[in-house]
């Protein structure tokens, strides 16, 4: 339904597209390049293809491809009513060591591979209100985390990392084509600073 589709890509859920839809979604904060799509490749499986990451982004230099795949395999169709469960699997590669914040009060330096692995549940509580929950762990190649302050630096720096994720979230469908969200997470999300592990 089209209330399902426009559900399968807001936070980690249960739902893939079908084959051959597709979801492109815009960022205002990379205009005007472009932010990333989803594509339904089966009933079972859909693909995001992160696209500022792959033409050279803006946060890497000197703006290098970053190879970035994810893709969402259903094992649970719940349907309207039922309890629906999918696995989440997302890997990126920075080839060279890049400032992915670089504000006053923070940075944080990645490099290599991040990999999150994570189990989505949805569950419809009311036609129109779900809850989603999501568990896993990402590994990181390499990620700093400092405060950015050369006079006094305090931060961590972690090799070959596996960290903790989980999320829960709460879509409410106001109207077929309006909905409200709310989601708090712990660990590596697609966006806010994405693939950043240990993050609330």
């Amino acid at each position: 339904s089209e209330g399902e589709k426009a559900r399968a890509r807001v936070f980690f859920t249960a739902y893939t597209l079908k084959q051959g839809e597709i979801i492109y979604n815009q960022s205002p904060l990379t205009l005007p390049l472009p932010s990333w799509a989803w594509v339904g490749i089966t009933d079972w499986l859909t693909a995001e293809i992160d696209l500022l990451p792959l033409i050279g982004g803006l946060f890497v230099e000197p703006h290098l491809p970053v190879p970035s795949f994810n893709f969402r395999f259903r094992l649970r169709d719940g349907g309207a009513h039922g309890v629906s469960i999918a696995f989440e699997t997302m890997l990126q590669y920075l080839y060279v060591k890049a400032d992915q914040e670089d504000g006053p009060e923070l940075r944080v330096t990645r490099d290599g591979a991040s990999w999150f692995n994570r189990v989505n549940v949805s569950i419809p509580i009311t036609e129109k209100l779900r809850v989603h929950v999501s568990a896993g762990a990402t590994f990181a190649e390499s990620i700093e985390v400092t405060n950015n302050d050369p006079m006094n630096e305090i931060g961590e720096h972690h090799v070959n990392a596996v960290s903790p994720d989980a999320s829960i979230s709460i879509d409410y469908r106001w109207r077929p084509r309006m909905s409200l969200h709310a989601s708090a997470s712990y660990g590596t999300t697609f966006v806010y600073s994405d693939n950043q592990p240990r993050k609330m």
